[in-house]
């Protein structure tokens, strides 16, 4: 069994996970992709330098990852959906061939103006995937990381002394 180094505990990981779970199903979502590093870093407990999560309304999110960078990554998080990739065009098409084998016909992204919003991507996305519908779903986390819970409050609290 692989030691897992994520600082935020994990039940805190998965309530987020739900949460947001929920959120896009009520506004018939049926997937997100999220590219942005806070974002990333908010639903997996590890920042990573090219972040990539696919995020279905239902079941298990799937991490996507560098070839030859996997061990490390799931050893700093709870997911342990990963699939591997060795460029960008092999990203887009792993990416594009889940989304459209599992038959998801709107999907979302993160519209932020964060360094890392990889408007590439979203380009890039749109194109390979003309009959995908693509929602900002910016505001729905946005909504989820303003309401802090408890662990976050606690660890602002600790921050401040």
């Amino acid at each position: 069994m692989t030691m897992r180094r994520t600082s935020i505990p994990v039940e805190i990981l998965r309530k987020r996970l739900e949460t947001f779970q929920e959120r896009l199903r009520a506004q018939n979502i049926d997937a997100v992709m999220i590219r942005t590093l806070s974002t990333f870093t908010y639903f997996t407990g590890t920042k990573w330098l090219r972040p990539a999560l696919l995020v279905p309304a239902q079941g298990d999110p799937i991490l996507f990852v560098a070839r030859g960078e996997e061990e490390e990554l799931i050893k700093r998080t709870w997911m342990d959906n990963i699939v591997t990739f060795r460029d960008a065009a092999e990203l887009m098409a792993k990416v594009s061939g889940i989304i459209r084998g599992s038959k998801y016909r709107v999907v979302g992204l993160e519209y932020g103006i964060e360094m890392d919003a990889y408007i590439l991507f979203y380009e890039m996305f749109k194109a390979l995937n003309p009959g995908i519908k693509v929602v900002d779903i910016s505001n729905i986390v946005a909504e989820m990381r303003m309401i802090k819970d408890k662990y976050e409050i606690d660890a602002i609290k600790k921050l401040a002394r």
